[in-house]
């Protein structure tokens, strides 16, 4: 449960705010900082014991007041023209390794151990 709450709380929360200072918004990114903690307070004792969502709700509380809907709908396309691209090279040696893997596992069990050695 603990590795969920810190990643809804970090992957959403952390990353908004640091996307806002990242485009020169710091009085923005301040705000958010600012009053973040008065929404959590609130949105946490609704969440936890009114809704009963326990630890997840804990995390959604957190994160919520990081961002309006509308503002991560207009930046939405913004953020994926630069990030998807960044995604997808993050991505590709992953892949490739992983389509290694699978064409040498075809051939015998020493490809795939000699293929551990070289590719770390």
């Amino acid at each position: 449960m603990a590795s969920k709450f810190l990643a809804i709380t970090m992957a959403l929360g952390v990353v908004i705010s640091g996307l806002l200072r990242a485009v020169g918004d710091a009085r923005r990114a301040m705000y958010v900082t600012q009053s973040g903690p008065i929404v959590t307070a609130i949105l946490d004792s609704t969440l936890i014991f009114g809704l009963g969502l326990g630890v997840y709700g804990a995390a959604w509380a957190t994160v919520a007041p990081r961002s309006s809907l509308r503002a991560a709908r207009r930046d939405f396309g913004p953020l994926m023209a630069i990030g998807f691209p960044a995604i997808m090279a993050n991505l590709a040696t992953p892949v490739g390794s992983a389509y290694t893997v699978r064409v040498f596992s075809d051939v015998v069990e020493a490809a795939i151990a000699s293929g551990a050695i070289i590719d770390p």
